[in-house]
This record gives C-alpha cells, structure tokens and sequence, in this order.
C-alpha cells in the first residue's frame, strides 16, 4: 500500500483537522466480512469440531476468511483453575491451547506472552499472546482471552498457520529510518526517530502476501506527528504510514459558554482549581468548587490543579483574586476558551472517574493548551491543544463538544489493556463520548463560524460497506451502533432522550470497559457483549444483549453482521434400514439467547429419491427442538434430503449451505468390494496433465493438507489425502489446465453393479469443472461454484461396469483458477446387499494396493454431495475403515438467517 505525495483529508467537515495537509492515514487494517457458507466450512473443520466436542462444547466461533481461525469465540466459561497472579492466567490458557493444538494451528513457543492484567472490579483477567513468525512479530497477530472468575469467555485466534518464515532482511534499520523519513509524509520536518523494528505485516486483501517490515516510529513537533511507517525490508518500499495523533465556606464559579461560542453563556462551579495563599497555604476547590480557607490570608485562584492544568498559548495564564465567598472567572480573569476548557474537561474527568476509577490517568494532571495559534486545530499527543478562531472555524477552546471529544482520545487510550488502541474506533468512542455528554447525536455544532456542525452519527452507516479508510468516517459505524443502542436502552428502561438516568450509566459503563480489550470495529461487539456478562457464560445470553444485538447489527457490527444471530443444527442422517419411517431432529440455537429465540418460523426437511421430484415433511416445535420424519422407503433406495428454515420475513436458509449439495443415505446394507484409505500409502494412484503448460499443469499431490486456500487442514483419516496443490504454492489450481488422478484398476467381474464412495473436500469456480469419470465416462460434474465445507461422502451408483472399474478424478480449470480444487480421501466400491455369512477370499485382483474392508456401517454419515448427471441420487454408506466416526460429531453447519439490512433515510 505505497503512498504517494503529502495527503489532504478530502473533507474537512468530517475531521477535526490538525492544520492543512497534515496526513492521517490509518493502521494497516484487514476486513473480515461474514459469508455464512465460509463460517458453516470452518466450523466443520475437524480442530473446530474436537474443540466443541469437549472442553468447548456450547461454543460458537466467528472465523477469520483469510486464515480459518476461530477470530473470535465466546461460549460457557471453561474452569481454568484458581488465578492468582498474571503467570497463573498465561499459563492456564497455555495449557488449554496445548490440549487444542489446532485452534491455534502453530507451535505454542511461537506465541509470546505481551500482557496479562487484572481488573479486580469485573474480576477479569485480559491476556494476549503475539504470534511470531520466524522470531519476528506478525502486526495484529497473535492470541487474546477474557477470562471471568476463573473461567475462560472469549478467546481469539490470529495466529495466521499458513504463513510460511520470510527471508532475512536486505535492508538495515538505519536505511529503513532514512525512508520512512525521506519518503513520509512529512519529509521536511524535524523527526526524532524512537524506534524501528522488524514485524511481519500480513495480508490485507487475498492474493497479497506476507511482508517483513521495518516499523519505524517517529515523532514531529510542527506538524504534529507520532508517525508509523511500514517499509519493506527486501524492497524498501513504503508500505504504510498513518499519524498516530489523534485530532478532539464558599464556591468558585466561572461564566463559560454553554456549549459552543454561539449559546448563552452559563455559569458553573469551578472544581479542582488551585488557590495559592500569600503566606504559602495551598488549597483546592471541592467537587463543587467549594472551599474553605483561613481568613488572613490573601488568595488567588488559578487554573491548574492535580487533575488538569490548562494553559493560555496567547498570553498570561488567567487569575482571580479572591474577593469574597462567591469569586466568578469572567472575561477580566481569564480567556472564555481558559474558562470553557475547565469546566467541561473537569466535567468530562468526572464521567472517567465514576465508570472507570481504576485508571492509571487519574493520577497525574492532564495539560490542556488554549489559543493555540493554529485555527482548526485540536488534537491529543499525550497533551490536548485547541486553536484560536479562524480559517472559517471557531475557537475549538470554546467548543465543549471537540473538548469532550479529545479528552476521550485520553480515556482511550489509557483504558486499553490488551490489543491496540485503534484509530479508526478511537475517533467513533470520541465523538460518541461527547454525545454522552450532550446527549445529542451532533458533534461540535457551531464548530465553523457558518454555524454549520462538525459530523453526525446517527445515519445508518454499515461495516464493511461504508468502510472507506478515512478514520473519522469509518469510526462513525461504532458511534452510530453506540448511539443507537442509547436509545435503545433508554426505550427499556422508560426513560427520556434526554436523561442520564439508568440507561445511560448502563451505556457509559458498556463503552469504557470495552475498551479495555483494545477493540477494533470487527471485535468491538465482542468487548460490549463481554463488558455486559454477569455470569462469566457468554452462551446464556446477557442482561442487555438483545439490545446489543439488534443496534449493532444494523450497523453490520456482531458475529454474523448482516445476517440472523441464529445457527441451525442438524446430525445428519446416516444409511437407513428398509421399510421403517425415519426420525429427524434440528435444533436452532440462537446467538442472543432470550431475544432470539423465535428467529426461524417453519422448518421443513425436502427429500427426493430420483433427484427430480421433491416432497416436504414438516418438523415440529417441541422443547426447544424441531422434529418430524421421513417415510418409510423400500431397499434400494438412495434419498436426497435437505433442511430448510423459513425465517418470520419470509427468508429461507438450509442445511447444508449449499443447495446444490444435499445429504444423502442409501436404504439398505452395503458391501465393500475394494477400499484404499490412503493411511498408510498412496494406494498406487497415478496422476497426469492433460491440457495446460509447465509443472502447475499437474499438480496432483499425495500427503497432508496444508489447510491453504479452500483445503482442508488435515486428512479425513490417517493423515495423507490425494489433492490439487497441497500447499505447495498457495493452495490453489492454476487457469487453463486440465488434470486427472486415477485410481488402480478393480476387478468387477461378474458383478451387475456397484456403489463408488470416497470422501472428498472439493472447491472450483462456477467457470471450472470437477469430474468423476468411470471407464473414461463422465458420471459426476460440477455445474457451477462448488465449495465444500467439510468432508464429504461423495457416492455414485455404476451399473454393469464390466469386468474392470477404472475411476478418475478430473479437473479442469477457466481463465481464473484460483480455488483449491479436489482432496480425495477414503476410497471404496462396494457391491450392494449384506455380505454373505462366510466371505472367504473373492480372489479378485484390484490392480494395486488396496484394503477389503469390513460390512458397512449404517450409522450416522455426513454426506452432503450433489446428486451425479446419471440421474441417480447418490447412495450414501461409510467410508472405509479407520475413518472417523462422524455419528458422535454431528454436523453443525451453521446456517445463519439472511435478514434484509434497512438503511434509514439519511
């Protein structure tokens, strides 16, 4: 992402800008849209499924789409023992990832521990976990935990297992510093380098690749500036560099403005200033400006105190003689933007101590600096600086909206425990921190002497449609999400827009302890559902996550985002005995227990048995669970069936995700003629390029997925699979080529027909086609995009073969490639019926090594392929011995409920 000359912001109107041209930019930032296909593939992911097997069980996930970690996951806590101390945490949760090696998908010695802290008031441990790679860091990498009275509650995953360690670096710190410099955007001022070190930036978009980087920090006065550049430490391109500056007996009494330059004026306590007496006692005014001092004194009061100082940048600190019981800061003592900064700083210090009276950042004063000569200027640097009136704006000294707002830059970033303190949130808390505070969804009105105000955020903007780079725009979503769900709160709660009563502390304290999990707009519904927790279950529902929910999915904010909070269940049906109905079940579970649960209206299960002809039987509501059956069918016969839910607005979802990709179980018994299950060896497959140029034109492999692109990251059984690029490359098949595996010949003779099984994990694109042929006839096609998300039972009927079978796997590939293609494990053929009692030795050559397994099972399989071109629905069985035993897993595709996404009128 190389920059280019000194950026402007394109509209000012959405920032509170520092002075012209002074360059913001953002962090190195990924997206995680929510496709519920993709989230159904990885939840069927064999780690996944082991985990919510055991210790993990009621869990749910939201997967990162680029890497297929669990991003972030929530359910019951998970005991880890008695806590006592930041190492106790650390290796609890150590502990817990080496009994679940694939969560994180690497070794845990490349997991180093950054930060375990306490908060003794919610009794929550915040631990987090950096992922190197190659010893060197990986920008945003890593694990994070929330773990509540002793039990683990949310666990993120970013630990990126298929990034593969870069080559040394070709560029020293020194020339990195010098670029960074050289090439930033502010190339001709004075820079104190702080820092510079290696980390590994990864992919922001698919098809990017990992980059190691020099991060080069630096810091400039004029113009303001805590810079981060990223510059490529092979190429020595820069790649990235945002500002990390972020632009928002007695009482004394001041006279300030009420809120902007425009309003009335107002007068309010003074709390907190000091008050200096001739002969040398010092005091303070109280929480409501009060004092009492000895009557032989003379005293002057003054804006500084231990909490705030502020400071004119136009001339002489204000002061104020005290004169009697009720001194009054007026024009006369001190500038209105002296005034203005004092109240409403003391005013915004009074909501961080009630909702946060832990922080670090009550300890020491706060500076505040006034009439800085720039105009259009505020930021906070560690320090808040605010410009005198000109260049079309007022005084932002005198502006309570831009003091709250910059002020929140502070609680920000002192809050944060665990995780970044991202920009883009960052400027969303701000305004929404003033809104608190106003109670008005307009931030800074009066801020241009037009009367015109700075922004708004109560239009429905959405993650990650309306993402668009600039930080206050794109903080904008979680500001509208926070402001909404005000309301919605203050609607539960029967109280007024605008009262601070019980709805907005629930408010206020939600926003200050999310922030301590150092969230972005991806993870900041995590942090509000966890700050909402009071009984250290995240599967149970929240006292208010209802409300959570439903403001922040709007905004595109939430586990699913723009879909449903609502997962469907279903344990697929594995070979059915003759002539006996069959018993279905599917449970819903929601993701906002309590709230939710009425989210699907009807379920029924579709079911065919010649692929053509479809027939629904309705399930029933009945504790919690729908249930119904299937009738009885004859022997012989292969049903296709899939669930599906129709949601209150008519919206339908189904399992599988994928229509086109029905379960499937064969009625009756089944008999292996041949396997080969690939566990031990390649079972004397055979492979070869039919179309294409160069070694990618086949790229058949045989041994262990690597789990890169669409694959799978371990074989059904055993540990070796025959696949398409195994992760040799990326994972993917080329363009334009088109390659076969075989498998050995089998001896059919005398045998009328057969049933051809194998597991497979298989994605193409809707331009590409995957075949199976048998006897060089295509018996199975794809028809358009094809991805699977988990291992298939993939079953196709062959009737009078001959004397010998002869099956292969084809694919062909369009202008683009790009998906994984096939993973074949598990193969059989096997002959229809029971065995007969004594099976003795058929005798038969296979033509390669192979294995006679036993009787088919008819329990429980997962099968969810599409019927083949035949026109027969494919049979279902198991697959051959030492797979695993699919009926203790149940299938848990979670289909999400697509709900449509409402914008307001804006």
């Amino acid at each position: 992402m190389p920059i280019g000359l000194l950026l402007a912001l394109a509209a000012p109107a959405l920032a509170v800008t520092p002075v012209a041209n002074v360059h913001l930019g953002r962090a190195p930032t990924r997206l995680y849209p929510v496709d519920p296909g993709a989230q159904a593939r990885f939840r069927n992911e064999p780690e996944w499924a082991r985990f919510t097997a055991g210790e993990g069980a009621g869990w749910f996930a939201r997967f990162d789409p680029g890497t297929g970690t669990a991003h972030r996951a929530w359910g019951p806590g998970i005991p880890l023992g008695p806590l006592a101390s930041g190492t106790d945490a650390a290796d609890a949760l150590r502990a817990l990832l080496a009994r679940h090696p694939g969560l994180t998908g690497v070794p845990l010695g490349d997991l180093r521990l950054d930060a375990a802290h306490h908060v003794a008031r919610t009794d929550t441990w915040y631990v987090a976990f950096t992922r190197l790679l190659g010893g060197v860091p990986i920008l945003g990498g890593g694990v994070t935990a929330r773990i509540r009275g002793d039990r683990l509650v949310l666990l993120g995953v970013d630990t990126h297992p298929a990034a593969r360690p870069l080559p040394p670096p070709r560029l020293g710190a020194d020339a990195a510093r010098a670029i960074a410099v050289r090439q930033g955007p502010a190339p001709g001022a004075a820079h104190h380098v702080e820092d510079a070190h290696l980390v590994v930036l990864p992919p922001e978009h698919a098809g990017e690749d990992y980059a190691l980087t020099w991060e080069v920090r630096t810091r400039t006065s004029s113009p303001p500036g805590r810079w981060v550049a990223y510059v490529d430490a092979h190429t020595g391109a820069l790649r990235s560099v945002h500002n990390e500056v972020r632009f928002l007996d007695g009482t004394v009494y001041a006279t300030h403005d009420a809120r902007t330059p425009d309003s009335d004026p107002a007068t309010s306590p003074v709390v907190g200033a000091t008050l200096s007496g001739s002969a040398g006692t010092v005091a303070y005014t109280d929480d409501a400006g009060g004092f009492s001092l000895p009557d032989d004194e003379a005293f002057t009061i003054a804006l500084t105190g231990p909490a705030l100082r502020v400071t004119n940048e136009a001339g002489g600190e204000g002061s104020l003689a005290l004169d009697g019981p009720t001194p009054t800061w007026e024009d006369a003592s001190a500038t209105a933007a002296e005034r203005d900064a004092w109240v409403f700083l003391q005013e915004a210090r009074a909501f961080g101590v009630r909702f946060a009276p832990e922080l670090a950042l009550w300890s020491e004063p706060l500076r505040a600096k006034v009439n800085v000569s720039v105009p259009c200027y505020a930021f906070y640097d560690g320090t808040l600086e605010f410009g005198i009136e000109g260049g079309g704006c007022n005084n932002l000294g005198r502006i309570a909206d831009v003091l709250y707002h910059e002020w929140a830059h502070a609680l920000h970033e002192a809050s944060v425990l665990v995780g970044t303190v991202d920009g883009t949130l960052g400027e969303g808390v701000a305004d929404y921190v003033a809104a608190l505070q106003t109670l008005d969804p307009v931030i800074a009105p009066s801020y241009y002497t037009t009367g015109e105000s700075l922004r708004e955020m109560a239009s429905d903007r959405v993650y990650p449609d309306d993402v668009t780079g600039e930080i206050h725009a794109d903080g904008l979503i979680f500001a509208g999400a926070a402001w909404d769900l005000l309301g919605a709160l203050q609607a539960r709660y029967g109280e007024a827009p605008d009262e601070k009563g019980t709805a907005w502390a629930i408010a206020a304290q939600l926003l200050v302890d999310a922030l301590k999990g150092g969230p972005e707009l991806d993870t900041v519904f995590d942090e509000y559902v966890l700050a909402d927790d009071d009984d250290a279950d995240l599967a149970n529902g929240t006292p208010h996550l209802c409300e959570i929910v439903a403001t922040f999915g709007a905004h595109g904010l939430g586990p699913l985002g723009d879909t449903f909070p609502a997962t469907l269940a279903h344990t697929a049906l594995g070979n059915q005995p003759a002539d006996t109905p069959i018993p279905l079940a599917v449970t819903v579970r929601s993701l906002a227990p309590g709230c939710l649960d009425l989210a699907v209206a009807d379920v029924e299960a579709r079911w065919s048995t010649d692929g053509v002809s479809w027939h629904a039987a309705p399930l029933a509501l009945s504790d919690g669970a729908w249930s119904g059956e299937l009738p009885a069918f004859p022997d012989g016969t292969v049903v296709t069936y899939r669930i599906v839910a129709t949601a209150p607005e008519g919206d339908e979802v189904g399992l599988p995700a994928t229509a086109g990709a029905p379960y499937t179980f064969y009625v009756g018994a089944l008999t292996p003629l041949w396997c080969a299950d690939l566990a031990s060896d390649d079972g004397n497959f055979t492979h070869a390029a039919l179309e294409g140029i160069g070694p990618t034109a086949d790229d058949w492999a045989f041994g262990a997925p690597a789990g890169a692109g669409d694959d799978p990251t371990e074989a059904f059984s055993g540990a070796s699979v025959w696949g398409n690029d195994l992760g040799a490359t990326d994972g993917a098949y080329p363009p334009n080529v088109r390659s076969r595996l075989y498998a050995p010949v089998v001896d059919t003779a005398g045998v009328g027909r057969v049933v051809v099984q194998y597991r497979r994990w298989l994605a193409v694109g809707g331009a590409d086609r995957a075949r199976v042929l048998v006897d060089d006839a295509v018996m199975w096609s794809t028809s358009g995009e094809t991805v699977d998300a988990e291992w298939m039972l993939h079953t196709l009927v062959v009737d009078a073969p001959g004397g010998a079978l002869a099956i292969a796997w084809e694919l062909e590939s369009g202008e683009a490639g790009g998906f994984g293609g096939w993973n074949v494990d598990d193969v059989c053929v096997h002959l229809p019926g029971a065995p007969p009692e004594d099976t003795g030795d058929t005798g038969r050559d296979t033509g390669g090594d192979s294995d006679t397994a036993a009787p088919v099972d008819t329990g429980p399989a997962d099968d969810t392929g599409p019927a083949d071109d035949t026109g027969l629905p494919p049979p279902e069985g198991c697959g051959c011995g030492g797979g695993r035993d699919n009926g203790a897993l149940p299938a848990l595709l979670g289909a999400a409920l697509l709900v449509t996404r409402r914008r307001r009128p804006r």
